[in-house]
């Protein structure tokens, strides 16, 4: 038995074309004379069909224009197919617009209470579940003002929280997720999956590929009212984002060929390399601009490329990373040129006793050494001239006579990337300190993961809508996402965490029984240390054979 059940729907408009006029009197007389308006239907939604089971979520793709706004207007009952059937299993909750039936001079409240009424609610019902609304939307005292005066962030939240309150059968949700911050997101998200668990059925219209492939059962791609592809969400929006990209590209070269590019200027470490290597990708950025990358430190025996004077006379965007030196060109870009600043995202609490390695060694097959990042407790029995075994023994099991204040450290771990954000238009304190608990932010002290960029890009962007805002229209996020996969480790190290450490912090990604890959080498967690020890006291007793007597 299908939730949703779509044969051959159709979905016309009707669409006029006023012949051209120049004059009030050639408008009056042809109409006199008999002159008709040219008419003729558009096809919205040419004979679709599909299919969706209970518990299902499918997400639909396609380009602005595809008609998928269309067919949830068409699956909610907003719009009567032309031709065809729709069936629909159970209870309905659409959310197809923010404010869709709010009135703006009414109160959140008020018009929460409307929006029950009008589903069928009785007034015992509505008052029991305004409590969860409220709960849910996060508002505050803002749910008695008027919702003219809400931001469409506050607008999605009272929407979303109104409809998941009803607990329909089959909820319809339509890009309403793309605004709002990333918090109310997740908990939007996390929605979504219970509803799947407890058999619920979802239809979510998004421009976010990576969405469907994590969140979706089953996927659509609409292109030009038509399915262009219905199954599999990896296989689906991998044949979009590649049909997208090819049309794109004609895009571009039509692009360049009208107007000189400008240049996107990417300043700072190898945090903003990667950045800037996500930005450069993406082909709407290619169609507009050239994005040039400075790095802010000099590599021994490598000369640092000078930006042209082209590039920079050409210069819209600087995204300058805040660090010791300032961009040293800034002197030669243009007025006009936007700068804005962003913070090195890193995070020390989760490895406290980090150090450099005294050491740790340069290799042939590797500049930087084995174990460039050295751990305090460990150097410190080292040089105690603690056997190997008693070194490993007392950091695994010796936790409680070591460890550290962990409330005090996150307490000035806090000030101290609050500190560095005073100097930055982007602000990330708040969002690593609020995040590093529930997902993998770090992968060494200084290597940030994939989660991390995308928040640092989507910030960046949104930031510089004022010189382009056809630049929020770049899909760094699918970009991201083909170049650089998941699941694919971005560090060239992925450090170990103390597993009492992550206990006590209460780290939820956190397996201890994960491998790490530590410059091209795997380890288990005591693997690693265990070499990390054999190597520190291997090298101490080496230098103190070759020392000067």
């Amino acid at each position: 038995m299908s939730a949703i059940s779509a044969v051959d729907v159709v979905k016309r408009f009707r669409h006029l074309a006023l012949p051209k006029q120049t004059t009030l009197k050639e408008t009056i007389v042809k109409r006199l004379l008999g002159g008709s308006r040219n008419r003729r239907s558009i096809e919205a939604i040419a004979g679709v069909s599909f299919s969706v089971r209970p518990g299902q979520v499918l997400g639909i793709v396609g380009r602005n224009g595809s008609g998928k706004t269309t067919l949830l207007r068409l699956l909610s009952g907003v719009y009567a197919p032309d031709e065809g059937r729709i069936e629909i299993s159970g209870t309905l909750a659409p959310l197809l617009s923010l404010a869709a039936g709010f009135h703006p001079d009414l109160s959140g409240r008020e018009n929460a209470r409307i929006e029950l009424m009008i589903l069928g609610f009785s007034p015992k019902q509505i008052q029991q579940r305004m409590d969860q609304i409220i709960d849910f939307a996060e508002i505050g005292e803002f749910v008695d003002a008027p919702v003219r005066t809400y931001s469409s962030g506050m607008m999605m939240r009272l929407a979303f929280a109104a409809a998941v309150s009803v607990d329909p059968d089959v909820l319809l949700l339509d890009e309403v997720l793309a605004v709002g911050d990333a918090a109310f997101a997740e908990k939007c998200l996390a929605c979504v999956d219970d509803f799947r668990k407890r058999g619920k059925t979802i239809v979510l219209v998004t421009h976010s590929t990576q969405l469907v492939r994590e969140r979706c059962d089953v996927a659509m791609w609409l292109d030009r009212g038509k399915v262009a592809a219905f199954g599999d969400p990896v296989e689906v929006t991998d044949a979009y984002y590649q049909a997208a990209k090819e049309s794109e590209r004609s895009e571009v070269a039509v692009q360049k060929r009208k107007a000189p590019l400008r240049t996107i200027v990417v300043f700072g470490n190898c945090q903003a390399e990667a950045l800037a290597n996500i930005i450069k990708k993406d082909v709407l950025v290619q169609s507009r601009f050239r994005v040039v990358y400075y790095p802010d430190y000099e590599t021994p025996g490598q000369a640092r490329e000078t930006p042209t004077p082209e590039e920079l006379n050409a210069s819209a965007l600087l995204f300058s990373q805040h660090g010791p030196d300032p961009f040293p060109y800034f002197d030669q870009l243009p007025k006009e040129c936007l700068m804005v600043r962003f913070p090195s995202v890193d995070l020390n609490l989760l490895w406290p006793f980090n150090c450099v390695n005294p050491y740790n060694r340069p290799k042939p097959e590797f500049d930087w050494g084995p174990f460039p990042y050295g751990d305090r407790i460990i150097l410190e029995c080292v040089e105690k001239d603690m056997p190997p075994d008693e070194i490993l023994e007392y950091y695994l099991t010796g936790w409680p006579r070591y460890k550290p204040d962990l409330n005090r450290l996150g307490q000035l771990e806090r000030a101290r990337l609050e500190t560095r954000d005073g100097h930055c238009d982007l602000k990330m304190a708040p969002w690593v300190m609020e995040h590093f608990r529930n997902r993998r932010l770090f992968w060494t002290v200084n290597h940030p993961a994939q989660i991390v960029l995308r928040e640092v890009l989507q910030r960046l962007i949104h930031a510089s809508a004022s010189v382009d805002p056809d630049l929020q229209d770049a899909d760094l996020e699918e970009t991201q996402r083909v170049y650089f996969p998941a699941g694919e480790q971005l560090s060239i190290a992925n450090i170990p965490i103390h597993p009492k450490l992550a206990e006590e912090l209460q780290l939820e990604w956190y397996n201890p029984h994960q491998s790490f890959e530590v410059f091209g080498k795997v380890y288990s967690y005591e693997e690693y240390f265990r070499r990390m020890i054999d190597y520190c006291v291997s090298e101490r007793a080496a230098a103190a054979i070759t020392a000067p007597a």
